[in-house]
Formats: C-alpha cells, structure tokens, sequence
C-alpha cells in the first residue's frame, strides 16, 4: 500500500515539474515579447520631417529620395498624391531606406507628392510638398509606334515595350446590330510583343473591309487615344482532310503507329475528344521526333488548330504523357529537286511557326481544371502561321518537349489545317 502511494506521488510531482516548467518557459516568452513591444513607448511627439528632397523623373513615375528624420521610433515615409484623373493614391517606404517611387501617371504633367513621416505611434510630421514633372506614360509611345495589319481572318498586331510596363491592347469590332464589342484584350509585358485575332474574315472582307478600333490602357486607367480604322482580313477556310496523307520525312524514317486504333488518318478525320481517337506513334523513337504530312495541296497557311489527346471523360492524357508541348512547324511546296533530309546541313526545309503550349490553369503534371480541358481537349489551340510565311503542300512537325517529358514517343489527337489554297 504504501508503495503504491509513493510511485502515485513521484508521478503527480514528475508531470507537475513539467507542468510548472512549462508555465515558466511561456511566461519567459511573453516577457520578452511584452520588452520588445514596449521598446518604443507611445507618445504623441510628432516625428521630424524629412529633408533634402531630390526626383528622377521617368516615364509615368518618378523616384523621390531623401534624408530621413533622427527620431528613434521613425516607422515609415509615406508619399500621398493624385494620379491624372484625380484618384488618391499612397505608398509608403520602410524607415530603413530613403526613397520611394510614385507610379500611375498619364501624359506629362507636374505633379504635387506630400511627404509624411509617421512614428511607431502613429504620429505624423508636418508635410513636405516635392514637385515632380514625370515624362509620358509608356502607353502613348506602344501606341504610336504600334503597326495594326490585315492578317488572315482578321489582324495582326506587333509593338515595342521598352519599358516593359503591363499593358492591356483592347480591339473592339461591331457586331450584327453595328454596336461595338470587344474582339480581343491582349495582357503583356513583354519587350517585344506580337497578338493575332481570327474568325473575322468573310468571302467579301478582302474587298469590303471590317472596323476595328484598338486602344491601349494600363493598370492605373491610363489610356490612349483609339485608333479606329478600316480593315480588309484575309479569307481563310479549312483546308479539306480529303487529300490529306502521310509523309516520311527523309533523313528520320517512319515514326509508325502505336496500334491498329492510333494510326495515322486519326489525325484527321475530325473527332476528338475520347480516349482512343488520336494518332500514337510507335514508341523508341528518337528524340527530336519528326512527323510528316502531305496536304495534298498547295496552301498558304494560316493557322493549325492542335487538339491533344485528352484521355476521354478522365483527361488522365491532357497535359501530360505524349502530348506535345513545345514544337516546330516546317514546310516545302515540293519534293521535287530539292534537299529534304534533316541530317544535311543546309536542307530546305522552310521554318513556318515555332510553337509552345499554353496550359490556361498551370496547374502541375496530372492536374487539369475546366479551363485546361476546354482548350486543350475542345477547342484545340491555335498554331499561328506569320502571314509572309510561304505557301507549303508537305508539313513537317518537329516535336521538341512533350507535356510528360517522354522523349520516344509522342500522341496528338487532331490537327486542322486553316488558310488559302493557291493555285498551281
């Protein structure tokens, strides 16, 4: 009995020693935090202004730099001003560095900037009032040296972004009722940038004409003037299937097929969308592969739709496996008399388009949203032939990447040819 009390005894006082040890150890933290906190005690002193001012304009912006206040308890700068259009706006710096950028403007103009220094209380210095006189924003020199051509189904879109600033290029075009609507927002910060819009080209549009009305805006509601314009698109059609056929490209040899259910005419005979209609080489194949197809006709393309193989119901395929991810698209108009075997140096095979695959969601390997497979899997993504590219009747594809990374083997559900078939 009177051991038993004893062990029950050293048990209580074991985990009460932990117990107390515990206690302590958070009573040590919160001290500590309460130290760090109170390490500036609230007061009402404002905080000293800040001082020698300087700017550097820039392009919609400018950089204002300065010498900060002494005062220990200094928490940031903040810089408080109107953009062109008359919105407030407010950046703040860190009290451990002495300047900040103020951004949003429109066309040049001088602009007041109110600077404020602000205290681990909340205090807040007299203002200091710094002229700047910011040059145009980047939107107005895009816009102006923006070149909007006629292109196949539609227009074709090429412009320089030095500064690499985001900006969205809007183009509106009427409808049936002659109300303007938006065609097309392209999204980019590239240095050099490019955009297509199709599907506006009609039996009449080379000789008729179509509006379109482009204007470009920014981030902060900048925007240009529009420019409003007759247009002629080029008329593109599907070029028929019927005399489509398989081509071995030279100098590669015959990527085959997977089986009987993937040869080749599966990448033309205008289903997509379940597991088994695709074309699937054979697999051990070297890597770059090289597929090859006649039109059976001479064409100036315009555009390929490229629909993956997706898997079916599942898309266990989509993004993934052997579908291409990044490849070139090349072309002859003939065989007749010249060098297509792609282990000779200086063969003529003419680069149409290089090609890299867009997953909408960006989601990792062996995920895919809505968005994934309706582009994917359904609507097919646009290879865009650039309009000086040359008429071609054989196609060579020249698969670079695949979504899966596989390297000896590749699969693609459908592959519809758009463009002009010239005559002969």
């Amino acid at each position: 009995m009177v051991k038993n009390i004893s062990y029950k005894n050293r048990y209580i006082m074991k985990h009460l020693f932990k117990t107390i040890s515990l206690l302590f150890a958070l009573l040590l933290v919160i001290s500590c935090t309460d130290v760090e906190k109170a390490q500036f005690a609230t007061d009402s002193t404002a905080p000293g202004i800040v001082s020698n001012c300087n700017v550097i304009n820039g392009a919609g912006k400018a950089l204002i730099t300065y010498d900060l206040p002494t005062d220990e308890d200094l928490l940031y700068v903040k810089a408080t001003y109107k953009l062109n259009d008359g919105t407030n706006m407010e950046v703040k710096a860190s009290a451990y560095i002495n300047e900040l950028e103020v951004v949003g403007f429109g066309k040049a103009a001088e602009h007041d900037i109110t600077l404020i220094a602000v205290d681990r209380s909340g205090n807040e210095s007299e203002p200091v009032v710094v002229k700047i006189s910011p040059a145009d924003n980047p939107i107005y020199e895009i816009f102006s040296q923006m070149k909007v051509t006629s292109d196949f189904g539609g227009l074709a879109f090429n412009w320089e972004n030095k500064e690499r600033v985001d900006i969205t290029i809007t183009v509106t075009t009427p409808d049936e009722h002659g109300q303007m609507i938006t065609a097309q927002n392209f999204y980019s910060n590239s240095k050099i940038g490019q955009g297509y819009i199709r599907g506006y080209s009609t039996e009449t549009s080379e000789t008729e004409g179509r509006r379109f009305a482009v204007v470009i805006s920014d981030h902060w509601g900048n925007q240009t003037a529009i420019k409003d314009s007759l247009y002629f698109p080029i008329y593109e059609t599907e070029i028929s299937s019927d005399r489509y056929a398989k081509y071995i490209i030279p100098g590669y040899g015959d990527p085959g097929r997977y089986n009987s259910s993937s040869d080749w005419p599966k990448l033309w005979n205008g289903s997509w969308g379940t597991n088994n209609d695709h074309y699937h080489t054979k697999v051990g194949l070297s890597s770059p592969i090289n597929l090859g197809m006649n039109l059976g006709r001479l064409v100036k393309l315009s555009r390929i739709k490229y629909y993956q193989r997706s898997g079916g119901s599942k898309w266990q395929y989509l993004y993934a496996h052997g579908n291409p991810k990044r490849f070139r698209v090349w072309g002859t108009p003939t065989t007749d008399g010249v060098q297509l075997d792609i282990t000779e140096p200086g063969n003529d095979w003419i680069l149409l388009t290089e090609f890299t695959s867009v997953k909408p969601s960006g989601l990792p390997l062996g995920s895919t949203n809505a968005d994934d497979q309706q582009l994917g899997g359904l609507d097919g993504e646009d290879v865009l032939i650039p309009i000086d590219a040359p008429a071609v009747r054989w196609i060579r594809l020249e698969v670079l990447e695949t979504w899966g990374g596989v390297t000896d083997f590749v699969h693609i559900a459908e592959l519809t040819y758009y463009g002009k078939e010239e005559t002969n």
